[in-house]
């Protein structure tokens, strides 16, 4: 027999309503996980690995603003092709380098013609007697580049602590006819999307909230015509095709769905801590690309995605649509009845409060991906060199990601 809970009673005698949102305790974000700038302990984590900065062809006769990591730099290409990334105010009087000339040696300051090369040594000092005759105190701070896959990159680190910059399986080897393709989100403008780069990363690792926000809810399939993904499943059931998994370089999720023939779609995706995601493309099976979760600051990040590819177009069209439509061209409206991406981890604030969350057995992928960057965390406090750091020239970053058609009963791994 079932037991009855009968409300309290108020101070009236009337029965008072149970669970509501009055006197809740509201928690702050957690720090560790989320905040980038220097010295904080995720900040620190990412500034000992190379992060992307911008596709190289963009370096043209103009400096580029650029904020990372909660830092605010100025990229340019001098007159030699030498890239230079330097902090954007000029060592002088403060005045922003965005502003500055691009010569053959260097960058200028528009202010009084301090001139600095790519590595922030002060070459000349136009109205100083002799070009200034202690230039040499008037270094400009500056942060090491290299180019590689038709991308700037930067280590923004301790030097003693350098590592090389890593190559990557699937974009090394460009075949005849490819080039790399640089592009951002299928949401969002491609300067930056407004809240914390964390809430993009773990979703990589969420595989079902495709199921019910890019297929059930918008009543379509925002990705087209994938194998085994099918409008009108039961979605309880995608959870029995699914699991999760630390792997050597992250965190991955495998899947493989029934369809119906005695084969099966196997598919896998996984996160390269600490921000880099292997996600091979669902219609073709294709792994040529990387996508890099960039923070800019606490509450922005950039979705950097280097593609190698023979058709730039083809991967453009990559990508989720509304009924149709790219986000991009989507009423606010059709957006609130067809949500996406954007909407659904932009909402959870500029930064997720985690201590509000209630994870359920779905959130594997996500508790992994928290529980292992807490980890290199902690490492990098221990002063260990964390988790996919290599100081070898010849180190490689490879991936178990994978996405085929075959036998139910064959084997995972490609």
């Amino acid at each position: 027999m079932d037991t009855l809970i009968t409300p309290q009673a108020s101070a009236g005698g009337q029965p008072f309503d149970q669970g509501t949102a009055y006197g809740r305790k509201i928690h702050a974000h957690d720090p560790l996980l989320t905040e980038v700038g220097p010295g904080t302990p995720m900040g620190e984590l990412l500034r000992r690995y190379w992060q992307p900065v911008e596709a190289s062809d963009r370096l043209q006769d103009l400096p580029l603003r650029v904020r990372l990591l909660g830092e605010d730099l100025v990229l340019f290409r001098d007159g030699r092709g030498r890239a230079g990334l330097v902090v954007e105010h000029c060592a002088h009087r403060g005045t922003s380098l965005f502003y500055g000339r691009i010569e053959e040696d260097g960058i200028r300051c528009p202010y009084h013609g301090w001139k600095f090369d790519v590595q922030g040594h002060c070459i000349e000092q136009a109205c100083e007697p002799g070009g200034g005759q202690h230039r040499a105190a008037g270094r400009q701070p500056w942060y090491p580049v290299q180019e590689r896959y038709g991308t700037v990159w930067a280590y923004m680190g301790p030097p003693d602590r350098k590592p090389v910059l890593p190559r990557w399986a699937p974009l090394d080897g460009l075949q005849d006819g490819e080039t790399y393709v640089i592009r951002g989100a299928a949401y969002g403008p491609p300067e930056g999307l407004d809240f914390n780069w964390l809430q993009s990363y773990e979703n990589i690792v969420d595989p079902l909230h495709a199921v019910w926000l890019h297929i059930m809810h918008s009543e379509e399939n925002q990705f087209g015509a994938e194998p085994g993904y099918q409008p009108g499943l039961d979605t309880t059931a995608f959870i029995q095709h699914t699991k999760w998994s630390d792997t050597d370089r992250g965190v991955r999720f495998e899947q493989v769905f029934p369809m119906g023939d005695g084969r099966g779609y196997h598919y896998s995706v996984e996160n390269i801590l600490p921000n880099a995601s292997i996600v091979p493309y669902p219609v073709t099976g294709a792994l040529d690309n990387v996508i890099f979760h960039v923070p800019i600051d606490d509450t922005h990040w950039r979705a950097f995605v280097i593609t190698r590819a023979k058709d730039p177009g083809e991967v453009e069209a990559r990508g989720a649509k509304h009924r149709g439509k790219w986000w991009r061209d989507c009423t606010p409206e059709e957006l609130q009845r067809y949500p996406g991406d954007y909407e659904t981890q932009s909402t959870q604030g500029p930064i997720t409060v985690h201590a509000h969350e209630h994870l359920a057995q779905t959130d594997r992928g996500v508790v992994l991906t928290r529980r292992r960057l807490r980890q290199l965390v902690e490492d990098v406090r221990a002063g260990k060199d964390p988790l996919n750091v290599s100081f070898d020239p010849d180190a490689w970053l490879s991936s178990v990601a994978y996405a085929f058609v075959d036998a139910m009963g064959a084997g995972s791994e490609r």
